[in-house]
């Protein structure tokens, strides 16, 4: 019988495995796909605060992000820059895989082609149905870490609701031209509620998406055709991938035996939707309360809901006020994000901008400009809903 069994081998996962072999626990990671990181939409950013606090691996590194300019329906320009590098784009397949490797050195297992068809938990330890190469078999482990990515299915067998609000995420990797620095662009004609992304990767290639309520692959496939984009496009009928992300986390997070980390559990970034840094920030909370678990041998509730309170406590308030403002947000019609974007250029709001703005952390700013006599306008009501969390 394993220790821990962990359901998913993207980065969140890996890093569990990582971090519970290197407590000294027997650690599997099941990946239904038939190797890590294949077929991942995710635009690859990952905040510089990652990679000092968790030490990733720095070789997938592609590229790194210090100019960002976003582009109003009306296509006011608001840039954005840093003076040191504010994220990090990385090749997912490569980093991925290192990810597992880091695992796999302090002992853990990875093993692809393995889809977790079903999950029991009994008293004494949780059963797995696993369709691997050669058919299907029963696994056990002590303990189980749900790393999946959104899976209701999987919640639902378990006896958690699974988040209740959720966008879709497309994304295609192209060959462009004149592509230099991250672009942004919102407004209804690009995306209703929401916004599109270009993300130069080097060598004339970029990353180009968009998170949408429903018809990600229509929306991104218009927002391709459109003549500020299209010029630049080398490629022909790109291949999109589709996926759903949550945005709002589920309502427990932990049962007997089992946790749920990353964004099987609705950690992400509710305003951009990027869900790694909050999924490895889960996963050390998680480690956390495994190896107390098993130091005192019980995996009850008492012992596992203080997984759910440590990562509300650090996460909890900014997806909250992230999500907020993406209610808000979406409900602006183009003119109002027009003015906002004036407003954004105007001395009293752009320093504040910089002296706020953090890649993986928007509460402060957000916060920050609720409060503002002019932009407060739009956002107040944010600075409401603040009192109440962050007493």
């Amino acid at each position: 019988m394993r220790d821990v069994s962990i359901i998913g081998g993207g980065p969140v996962g890996c890093y569990t495995a990582y971090l519970l072999a290197k407590k000294g626990l027997d650690s599997l990671v099941l990946e239904r796909n038939p190797s890590v990181g294949h077929m991942v939409v995710c635009a690859g950013l990952i905040g510089t605060g990652a990679f000092h606090r968790f030490h990733l691996p720095r070789g997938p590194v592609i590229n790194q992000i210090q100019d960002m300019t976003f582009f109003s329906p009306s296509r006011i320009r608001f840039s954005y820059r840093t003076e040191k590098p504010m994220a990090f784009m990385v090749d997912r397949r490569e980093f991925d895989r290192d990810m597992a490797d880091m695992a796999m050195s302090f002992g853990a297992e990875v093993r692809c082609n393995s889809l977790v068809r079903d999950i029991r938990v009994r008293e004494d330890c949780v059963v797995f149905e696993v369709k691997g190469p050669e058919g299907r078999y029963d696994l056990r482990a002590k303990m189980a870490v749900v790393a999946c990515g959104f899976n209701p299915p999987l919640l639902e067998r378990l006896g958690l609701v699974s988040p209740t609000e959720w966008v879709e995420g497309g994304e295609a990797v192209l060959d462009v031209d004149g592509v230099r620095e991250t672009e942004i662009y919102v407004g209804h004609d690009i995306v209703p509620g929401s916004f599109a992304w270009v993300v130069p990767m080097g060598s004339k290639k970029a990353r180009v998406g968009m998170t949408t309520r429903k018809n990600a692959d229509l929306f991104l496939r218009s927002f391709l055709n459109n003549p500020m984009m299209r010029h630049r496009i080398r490629s022909n009928n790109p291949e999109i991938n589709v996926d759903l992300i949550p945005i709002r986390p589920i309502e427990k997070s932990f049962r007997e035996r089992v946790l749920v980390v990353g964004e099987a559990a609705g950690q992400v970034k509710s305003t951009t939707c990027g869900g790694i840094y909050y999924g490895l920030i889960s996963a050390e909370l998680a480690a956390e309360t495994a190896e107390e678990a098993f130091s005192k041998n019980r995996f009850d509730d008492h012992i596992l809901r203080k997984y759910e309170q440590r990562w509300r406590r650090e996460l909890g308030g900014e997806i909250e006020i992230g999500y907020r403002f993406r209610q808000i947000f979406s409900g602006l019609n183009d003119k109002q994000i027009d003015r906002i974007f004036e407003l954004l250029n105007s001395d009293g709001i752009a320093p504040l901008i910089r002296n706020r703005a953090q890649f993986d952390w928007h509460k402060d700013l957000i916060l920050a400009l609720a409060r503002h006599a002019v932009m407060g306008k739009y956002l107040g009501p944010i600075s409401l809903l603040a009192k109440g969390l962050i007493q």
